[in-house]
């Protein structure tokens, strides 16, 4: 059966509700809000809407995403907590580990990991089964950036293979032991955390891809206030988020992101999007996020924040 999730069953209710009366619409469009609650689609809900709902890392950057045999790459993340974010208490540490283990999660030794469902147990027990396996090259990083050195020759006889980057980002570094701690002993670890992975392609290849590039973000019809940097804007009044991109390799696909603490998004994977500012005043990041490929981990990617101040 074809998985049905909250995107799909919202696009399909508007198809079908379109052609009949406004309170049908009412009634329709409740019945789609309780199916959600009951079923926990709302945290897919706030990721169609481009909300930051929970603690996430929303971008892992590498430079450059593909790189020479031997040669150095460096890795910036972008972590939010909503729950902190703009305070003294919003502090995020970070711990990285790179290792010989490609796409396919086999490592070797025969230990195999899903990477697109990687778990904090399967970070510890890398922690703890690579140096103990022949030929795993473990590297790992307690800073934001962090730097890594690829192998320097290519395995096989291809000209290029794909190593990965696995991360934990934590609210504290109490937060981020206990975790680590709980794992170890056979417990579910608390606090707020999350999981992310990087691919780097290490290539011999004379064309490589390169990241693209997020000039400036706009937020029309706001104007930016230069002393500040922000976007002032007004209590629930709708902006135009667009951006100026560019990206040396020509062709690419770009893929759009935009995340929001607060306020509407009706779209968030459009080029350009409406934003309905809160009817709460403060200040509340924008981000924008961009891919040259469909896939989260693979090829280049950037990141851009804004701050708009809604209000006085």
């Amino acid at each position: 059966m074809k998985k049905i999730t909250v995107k799909s069953f919202y696009l399909l209710l508007s198809r079908t509700l379109e052609p009949l009366a406004p309170r049908t619409l009412v009634t329709g469009l409740a019945i789609f809000i309780l199916v959600a609650v009951s079923c926990g689609g709302i945290s897919d809900l706030k990721k169609y809407l481009g909300m930051i709902g929970q603690f996430q890392i929303i971008s892992i950057v590498t430079e450059p995403p593909e790189a020479r045999p031997g040669g150095t790459v460096t890795l910036s993340a972008t972590a939010v907590n909503p729950e902190t974010w703009g305070t003294a208490d919003d502090q995020v540490v970070y711990s990285w580990v790179f290792l010989n283990l490609d796409t396919n999660g086999e490592m070797p030794g025969g230990v195999t990991f899903n990477i697109n469902k990687f778990t904090i147990k399967d970070f510890t027990r890398i922690l703890t089964l690579c140096p103990e396996t022949p030929g795993c090259d473990l590297q790992t990083g307690a800073v934001n950036p962090w730097t890594v050195t690829v192998p320097a020759s290519v395995p096989g006889e291809g000209l290029a293979f794909i190593y990965n980057v696995f991360l934990v980002a934590a609210d504290s570094a109490a937060t981020l032991d206990a975790a680590l701690d709980s794992i170890k002993q056979g417990k579910e670890p608390v606090g707020k955390y999350a999981l992310g992975v990087k691919s780097i392609k290490v290539s011999e290849d004379t064309q490589v891809n390169r990241n693209p590039v997020i000039q400036e973000v706009f937020c029309d019809p706001a104007t930016r206030d230069v002393s500040t940097g922000r976007f002032p804007v007004s209590p629930g009044e709708s902006y135009t988020l667009h951006a100026q991109v560019t990206d040396q390799d020509q062709g690419d696909l770009m893929v759009y992101r935009w995340l929001i603490l607060a306020g509407r998004l009706d779209s968030s994977n459009q080029e350009e999007v409406k934003w309905k500012a809160p009817d709460q005043p403060g200040l509340y990041p924008i981000f924008l996020v961009i891919r040259d490929e469909q896939i989260d981990f693979l090829g280049g990617q950037a990141e851009r924040e804004i701050q708009v101040q809604v209000g006085n």
